[in-house]
């Protein structure tokens, strides 16, 4: 083999100029040729880079100064690859190739070096750089260590644009935020390690500062590459005139425009040409200031105008007919803002609107799944397809892509529902199971609302079975509705942290364990993850963990029926040496297969919620958040593929932690938890406060709100209803200050509800006054009607005696504050209960652990459970019904039953107990007992459809019988629980939905007593209540 021919020595070593691009150079080293020495200058300060390869005995590699003198050597040993990356002063080097000891050996010799670009290290020496803004990157290479710990640039940006940035060839953990010319931080990117930074935002013209700094450590030493670039918005036209043409394909393809309105440019217009009837989805987001979109004719009248207050996104959806049109952006008042318009069109596949016109629709019989695309709302209520089975066949049909709440049913030849999926919101409807040959009908209909409008994608699948698969066909069958309790465990500790709920009643529950749960142990703790069915039957289990603990805080479930688990450890990381509190977050299938797994970035996670689009938020606590010694509350967003979209950090003085995260129909998300500082207001009274805070889905932060005593007061949890109030729940040592109610004990629960500006609107308290025992509550949920369950532990009577040492309860309050029903749960040990969750249909589900037996046998030491508990009210006998979907009559027990009514017309009689009547649609009939034989509570009355009737056998005081009441026979008013005059005799709460019944009006020989109440209190006239013989 001919070499290169490497000087032997400093004299006569090889002379090379060195570039940015890699040269190599290939020889020999050995016995009879033991020193190869090249050498090279560098002009400017720069990063040296050299490798060592190509190996097949021991060699080493040598950077020598001027002097020959040596200044770094790795010595790898054997024939591992020896690489040197440093950054160097201008000047003389060498590079000596020695090999080791007898070895014999060629090698590859890698060498190239890049000039420093020198930012500044404050930002009154940033580096200027300019941006063309056309979107061409523009990079830029340095270094950030413990010598040089922050780079600054300085860019000017013109006008609106797209900013982009990326921080990587990383080899240690490095950071970037953009500045203001403040200082201030508009977004930052703080990954783990060597993992990219990456910054996308839309930002005004003006003057920035990139800013990137090592991370915390002392020995953080790295080069780096920032990759810079501005792209000029697209400028719509500003006139009807010269309005931008764009061009929508019909199939649902969604085209984004960004652009910027504001002072000088107060209008931008779109045009577009429909060319059939097609659903029209417009989003106006990514808002920094108040802005609208409108939709305008061909001659440019507007058609639709949402206009939502501040930076909330403006949507459009509805069916159009074929034409022109136009959108409109404009800022509200004085505002500046650049935006995302977001717009797409879906031709329309016309599904009939009755039985008689229901499209005839053909399934192949081999598992195909077919998509139909289509519309329903207040003008289109009903779409029908019908499907003939030619042989006995397992079928699947979904319904997705919903933007409001829609329902889907399977129906029989006649008409009559066989099944139905009836979730809330814009989850996704699913019906799945085996049926016979026949002729069938599929509806999709609009939930109860009048304002609810959305388009569909209605998937459709059978596959047609083997003479041997059908053997016993059996329908569908709807969720159970019994209550029930499980226990799991090993010979060690078991722990259960959290818990969730999927649309078909299926239950996931998380923790950790020291023992092989779900398959072997790792080491030390491992995470863990369980499934059950409705009806309590474990489906399947599984554990995942790595040398070091790893610990399950968390469980979400999305739409689809994919899990999400996060917790801390070594999960997801490929570095041996990781921190047991590093974040880490998990997807799983719901069959159990792991999809994915993330290192966060951040430490000690707590809680994790799902949007409707399968985004997941995490939260937390970090310590030494960019060289602060308290730690930091954080929240971050990562989409359905574990991509992170954007993390957030609060910050005060002293130590601040969120424990609990939600996040509403809108997007919005809401982390709360307990700091030593102000992030709300003033501290309170004592040393900790609990506190409140929300971000948009964007990352934005809306509000902060803080609240507390002269004692300790935690937040742990936090839960949103439909109507976006917000409920936070956790503990308190207080005798004074917001959390006023007198206590005795060493701590008690309590509750807050905030409206969605985070106005305080109520506190409560929970617990005994005894002063030996504590009280604390872990977790919050909410339920469609807008009621709240609380659930923790106690070693004292809360709901019921105490049956050992600690015990887990649970509580339910309403709307307003007030305590339905408590439940305390035990045994002779310690039971602990952490987490809470309620399922669509109202069955609430708690976990936790113990060291007894709560069902079946203790496996070891400490165990998990789980129980499900229906119509929770009170300990009286509970039921539930479900109609049989063809205009039933659904008749309660004398305990407390649940009622669900169909999308028929039905009548729901719930007996002497404490009812929940639910309707869903058609014209339905609530049937009232006599007064003071339970307090029934109506989910979904409708005033245009329903009626509730009282008998005139129960109910006296010169009723007439089949007759609606008189105007003067009812009192309606904001708080009005007493009648004012002589004939009233109904009396409706119009902001609590509370209905009272006197039966002498505002005489004094009968007391108004309630006989129900309305969840979310609709308009209620005379019309409503009809008297019956």
């Amino acid at each position: 083999m001919t070499f290169d021919g490497a000087g032997n020595t400093l004299g006569d070593a090889k002379e090379f100029n060195i570039t940015s691009t890699t040269q190599t150079f290939t020889d020999w080293v050995g016995s009879t040729d033991t020193n190869d020495y090249y050498r090279f200058r560098l002009g400017s300060t720069s990063i040296l880079n050299i490798t060592l390869d190509g190996l097949s005995a021991d060699a080493d590699v040598q950077l020598l100064n001027s002097n020959g003198e040596v200044i770094v050597s790795p010595e790898e040993g054997g024939t591992t690859a020896e690489s040197i990356n440093r950054t160097m002063q201008a000047g003389d080097y060498y590079i000596r190739v020695l090999p080791w000891g007898n070895a014999n050996t060629s090698y590859n010799l890698n060498v190239s070096a890049t000039a420093l670009d020198f930012a500044g290290n404050t930002i009154n020496s940033a580096r200027q750089i300019t941006l063309n803004g056309n979107g061409t990157t523009q990079i830029f290479k340095d270094w950030v260590g413990s010598t040089d710990t922050d780079d600054y640039y300085r860019v000017t940006i013109g006008s609106t644009s797209d900013f982009n940035l990326e921080l990587n060839g990383l080899s240690d953990n490095a950071n970037v935020r953009l500045i203001n010319t403040n200082g201030d931080t508009i977004v930052g990117s703080y990954n783990y390690g060597t993992a990219a930074e990456s910054i996308n935002v839309t930002i005004l013209p003006g003057d920035y500062y990139i800013h990137v700094n090592k991370s915390w450590g002392g020995s953080v030493n790295t080069s780096y590459n920032l990759n810079v670039s501005a792209a000029a918005l697209d400028f719509a036209g500003n006139t009807l005139n010269d309005a931008l043409q764009i061009t929508l394909n019909g199939n649902g393809t969604t085209q984004t425009f960004k652009d910027w309105v504001g002072n000088t440019d107060t209008n931008d217009y779109y045009r577009f040409n429909l060319g059939s009837t097609s659903i029209l989805d417009i989003t106006l987001n990514g808002l920094l200031d108040d802005a609208d979109v409108q939709l305008l004719n061909s001659n440019g009248e507007v058609i639709v105008s949402p206009e939502e207050g501040g930076t909330t996104a403006e949507s459009i959806n509805r069916t159009m007919q074929a034409g022109d049109y136009y959108i409109r952006v404009l800022p509200w008042g004085n505002a500046n803002t650049s935006y995302n318009l977001n717009v797409s069109a879906t031709a329309l596949d016309f599904a009939g609107n009755t039985i008689n016109s229901a499209r005839q629709i053909t399934l192949d019989g081999n598992g195909t799944t077919q998509i139909f695309k289509d519309w329903v709302g207040s003008t289109d209520t009903d779409d029908y397809y019908r499907v003939t089975i030619g042989s006995t066949s397992d079928f699947n049909f979904e319904l997705n892509g919903l933007s409001d709440n829609a329902n889907l049913w399977l129906l029989d030849s006649n008409g009559d529902i066989i099944l139905g999926s009836y979730n809330y919101g814009t989850q996704t409807e699913s019906i799945s199971g085996t049926i016979l040959p026949g002729d069938y009908y599929i509806l999709v209909n609009k939930s109860w609302g009048y304002h609810i409008n959305t388009t569909y994608n209605l998937n459709l699948s059978a596959r047609a079975l083997e003479e041997s698969e059908q053997s016993n066909p059996e329908q569908p069958e709807q969720p159970n509705l019994e209550p029930w309790t499980q226990q799991l465990g090993t010979e060690g500790d078991d722990f259960s942290n959290s818990i969730a709920v999927d649309s078909a009643g299926n239950v996931y529950i998380t923790g950790y364990t020291d023992g092989s749960l779900g398959g072997d142990n790792a080491g030390y703790y491992d995470a863990w993850l369980a499934k059950y069915d409705s009806s309590g039957n474990q489906l399947w289990k599984t554990q995942l963990g790595t040398e070091i603990d790893d610990i399950s805080y968390s469980v979400a479930v999305d739409g689809s029926g994919n899990i999400y688990i996060s917790g801390e450890g070594g999960v997801g990381s490929e570095n041996t040496n990781v921190a047991d509190d590093n974040t880490w977050l998990a997807k799983y299938d719901s069959f159990g297969n792991r999809i994915w797994t993330k290192q966060v970035g951040a430490y000690f996670s707590s809680d994790l919620a799902v949007d409707n689009a399968g985004n997941t938020y995490i939260t937390g606590g970090i310590a030494d958040f960019e060289g602060s010694d308290d730690f930091v509350a954080w929240v971050a967003k990562y989409d359905s593929n574990g991509n992170q979209r954007w993390f957030r950090h609060l910050d005060a003085e002293g130590d601040d932690f969120s424990y609990g995260v939600a996040v509403d129909n809108a997007g919005n998300v809401y982390i709360t938890g307990d700091t030593e500082g102000s992030l709300g207001r003033f501290n309170a009274k004592g040393d900790i406060d609990a506190w409140l805070a929300k971000y948009d889905s964007s990352g934005i932060l809306q509000w902060t709100t803080q609240l507390g005593s002269d004692g300790d007061d935690f937040s742990y949890s936090v839960a949103v209803d439909n109507a976006g109030n917000v409920y936070i729940t956790g503990d308190t040592e207080n005798t004074n200050g917001i959390l006023s109610e007198t206590n005795t004990a060493k701590s008690h629960a309590w509750l807050a509800k905030y409206d969605s500006s985070g106005t305080l609107q109520w506190t409560q308290q929970l617990g005994t006054e005894d002063d030996d025992f504590s009280y604390s509550s872990y977790s919050i949920a909410v339920d469609n009607a807008g009621n709240v369950y609380l659930t923790g532990d106690t070693d004292g009577d809360l709901g019921g005696t105490n049956a050992g040492y600690y015990d887990a309860w649970l509580a339910k309050y309403d709307s307003d504050g007030n305590q339905l029903s408590i439940k305390q749960i035990g045994t002779a040990g310690e039971d602990s209960s952490v987490d809470v969750t309620v399922d669509s249909i109202g069955s609430v589900y708690i976990t936790g652990d113990t060291n007894d037996t709560l069902q079946g046998e203790n496996a070891g030491n400490i165990d998990a459970w789980v129980a499900k508990y229906t119509n929770f009210i009170s300990d009286a006998p509970q039921v539930a019904f479900a109609s049989t979907f063809n205009n039933d009559n659904l008749i309660g027990t004398p305990g407390n039953d649940v009622l669900i009514g169909s999308s028929s017309n039905d009548t729901l009689v719930g007996g002497t107990g404490n009812d929940t009547l639910t309707g869903y649609t058609g014209g339905d009939i609530f049937v009232l007992n006599a007064p003071n034989q339970g307090v029934d509570l109506i989910t979904d009355f409708s005033p245009t459809e329903d009626v509730i009737h009282v008998s005139i056998n129960d109910f006296d005081g010169g009723l007439t019988a089949d007759n609606t009441i008189s105007e003067d026979q009812i009192l309606l008013g904001n708080g009005t629980v007493a009648a004012n005059s002589a004939t009233e005799r109904f009396i409706y709460d119009t902001n609590s939905g509370a209905l009272f019944f006197d039966g002498d009006g505002n005489q004094s020989g009968f007391e108004a007593v309630q006989i129900a109440t309305l969840s979310n209190a609709p308009t209620v006239s005379a019309n409503n209540i009809f008297i019956t013989t």
